[in-house]
């Protein structure tokens, strides 16, 4: 994955980005963009790091590649995730469609074998750092994803909101992967796919549905999310949040860009 300049991938990492109230946003053109932020007010729990949560975005022909990381016990394992599903966008992007199941659970065992060997090197407070971790591929108009820990995934169709994910065990060094749910589905034109961290959903207010069809109501990714963090500040953002959305005419369309 290049760098922030590259306009065919970026990433957000939390320890770049760590004053209150910033929002950082970056769009892969007018349908895939990310955002990461602090969050507007001081976490109201103990952390390590003042930002733990990580985004990237990856754009390649017909392929996107979405991902948001959420650290705990420091931003450790959440950038350690993230530098797995980095070294494995070639494959990722490369893949056909019936192989995307495999290539995800082959980037989880990557991440997990990286945690251990920073263990090793790891302070006695981040040796067991660990994260909730999100991976969504999108071509062909169908979504495969997989789901550790309290991150959310949401597709709007229309006026309806649909939740793809449940909570589950972190991603950690000893986590077991066999039972990880990794989930495909068919989306339709005019699908809006957002991935967020807890951040995000905790403090959008209620009802939550009625925030994300205002959000997506914006004519491009990075409005989108900007106001999905506008709207979790206005909510009491005591927390850090990452985003990234893929919306418009499709996914297919917003890889050709």
């Amino acid at each position: 994955m290049g760098t922030e300049g590259d306009p065919r991938s970026v990433m957000l990492l939390g320890p770049d980005h760590t004053d209150l109230g910033a929002v950082a946003t970056r769009p892969l053109g007018p349908h895939v963009a990310i955002a990461l932020s602090r969050g507007k007010y001081l976490k109201g729990y103990p952390s390590l790091d003042p930002n733990e949560d990580g985004v990237l975005a990856s754009v390649s022909g017909k392929s996107v590649c979405l991902a948001v990381a959420d650290g705990h016990n420091g931003f450790d394992a959440a950038g350690t995730a993230l530098q797995a599903i980095v070294a494995a966008l070639p494959a990722l992007h490369s893949a056909a469609l019936p192989d995307t199941k495999p290539l995800l659970s082959r980037t989880l065992v990557d991440a997990r074998a990286r945690l251990r060997l920073s263990r090793d090197h790891a302070g006695q407070q981040r040796r067991d750092s660990g994260c909730a971790l999100i991976i969504a591929l999108i071509g062909d108009r169908r979504l495969t994803l997989c789901s550790l820990g309290d991150a959310g995934v949401v597709i709007l169709r229309g006026r309806r909101v649909r939740n793809l994910v449940k909570p589950s065990p972190y991603m950690g060094w000893d986590r077991d992967l066999a039972a990880v749910q990794i989930t495909r589905l068919r989306l339709k034109v005019a699908d809006v796919v957002i991935l967020g961290t807890d951040g995000l959903f905790t403090f959008l207010g209620d009802p939550k549905a009625d925030a994300l069809r205002h959000a997506t109501a914006a004519d491009d990714a990075g409005k989108v999310a900007e106001r999905l963090i506008d709207r979790a500040f206005a909510g009491g953002a005591g927390d850090n949040i990452a985003v990234a959305v893929v919306m418009s005419s499709g996914p297919d369309d917003a890889a050709r860009r």
